[in-house]
């Protein structure tokens, strides 16, 4: 793997140069490498981590990268924090993220983020109801609109959204966990732990192994599930953050590339994807079952009490 920024816009200048030189001797060029793409309605955003800490949003285009700058952010007034994985409640349309530091340094806050405008607004510091304050890596809602974030110690809370109150659910595997997400068509839940991807069942606390992650190595910072079902990754390869997509298969992996808005790269540990809303279920013929149950018991009464009066009209 390329481990710096520069090495792989070189080695992407590489490509294009090698095509050129194809083109001019008639010769066939190797196609140039690209990401995935995300499926029709589906959108993906960033949020980044770079200084001055201002909290800003970036639109992204899954298959290079590319990352444009929405709005123009806002000033959290923290010491030194960093956005982690970001959140999409399908039940009420709003996105949260979790803000590893609060005004005194120390406490992680939950965020919600308008992704039209970019501004994002603190919810509170997260706590229990005994007023402890774990430090929070990764939150993610089921499609019922239910909760849950998970902390520094690998420790699975239910989380309230409307107060940032959790409460402790169930102890997981050793981690680190940074990246937690949720299938938006299926329900199901998924963690990468170290480099391994995981699907959580959130009621128990189990983990049951999906794909290695050797490709990424260990620094996975973020996930999300597209609504094809496909996994997307955030990488710190040590210079920067890059996007990476996967299936449940070995060997489907894809770099889409570094973060970028322009020249300057964008580091990041905080992906969102925004999915499309499932289209509304077709009527069916069970949807007027009990209508056309009554219809056909009335006509089969009809029909006994006519035959019942033509057998009287014959015997009389």
């Amino acid at each position: 793997m390329i481990k710096s920024s520069a090495a792989r816009r070189a080695a992407l200048t590489g490509l294009a140069a090698v095509a050129t030189v194809g083109l001019v001797l008639g010769t066939a060029a190797p196609a140039m490498a690209a990401g995935r793409t995300l499926p029709t309605g589906d959108q993906m955003f960033i949020v980044d981590c770079d200084q001055p800490i201002i909290i800003e949003l970036y639109g992204v285009d899954a298959a290079t990268a590319d990352s444009t700058l929405i709005g123009d952010g806002t000033n959290p007034v923290v010491n030194d924090g960093c956005a982690y994985q970001p959140a999409y409640d399908v039940t009420t349309g709003i996105s949260y993220f979790i803000e590893d530091r609060d005004i005194d340094g120390d406490s992680s806050t939950l965020w919600r983020v308008d992704t039209v405008t970019g501004e994002s607004v603190q919810v509170g510091e997260f706590h229990t109801p005994e007023l402890m304050e774990p430090q929070m890596y990764a939150m993610a809602i089921g499609i019922d609109g239910k909760a849950y974030a998970i902390d520094d110690n690998d420790e699975l809370y239910s989380l309230n959204l409307a107060n940032a109150e959790v409460t402790f659910v169930q102890a997981l595997a050793d981690g680190p966990i940074h990246g937690f997400a949720v299938d938006p068509r299926s329900g199901q839940f998924y963690v990468t732990e170290t480099d391994d991807l995981y699907r959580l069942d959130v009621s128990t606390g189990v983990l049951t192994p999906v794909l290695e992650l050797d490709f990424l190595g260990t620094s996975i910072r973020s996930l999300q599930v597209d609504t094809a079902g496909v996994f997307w990754y955030i990488n710190d390869f040590g210079e920067g953050a890059e996007l990476w997509s996967s299936t449940a298969a070995e060997g489907s992996e894809l770099l889409s590339g570094v973060f970028s808005a322009g020249d300057p790269d964008i580091y990041s540990q905080a992906l969102l994807i925004i999915p499309v809303p499932a289209p509304a279920l077709a009527a069916t013929g069970s949807e007027l079952a009990p209508t056309a149950l009554i219809a056909g018991l009335g006509i089969l009464t009809l029909g006994g009490a006519l035959l019942l009066l033509r057998r009287r009209a014959a015997k009389a």
